[in-house]
């Protein structure tokens, strides 16, 4: 068809438009990129090992640990990172109750990161 007999003719749409999307997942809810943020700090701050993640870790927790790894050793939990998260992340570890949701994300963050210590 050629430009002239267009003319005249309805638009014929290609596919559906997807709606706008509120940078909430629900109602009253962070997006994931909101909760990163907040994770990282105010300033952008990278999540570290010896400043946000190593504090999380309770004597108790190093003890009840340490038959499979040193909670207390960066170069343990980086090794072991994915393993740890998956048990934090179940709420299988530490035994005594699962950590708080942002303190998981906050681990994850740092994997994410590339986990420096």
């Amino acid at each position: 068809m050629t430009a002239h007999a267009l003319a005249g003719q309805p638009l014929r749409r290609l596919g559906r438009r997807q709606p706008l999307r509120h940078p909430r997942t629900r109602q009253g809810e962070p997006s994931e990129r909101e909760r990163r943020e907040r994770l990282e700090g105010a300033h952008g701050r990278r999540v570290r090992y010896e400043q946000d993640i190593r504090p999380l870790f309770r004597d108790r927790d190093i003890h009840s640990m340490s038959f499979a790894f040193d909670l207390s050793s960066y170069d343990d939990v980086r090794a072991n990172a994915e393993a740890i998260y998956e048990r934090l992340a179940a709420g299988s570890m530490p035994c005594d109750g699962r950590w708080p949701a942002e303190d998981v994300e906050r681990f994850r963050t740092w994997i994410d990161n590339g986990s420096p210590p």
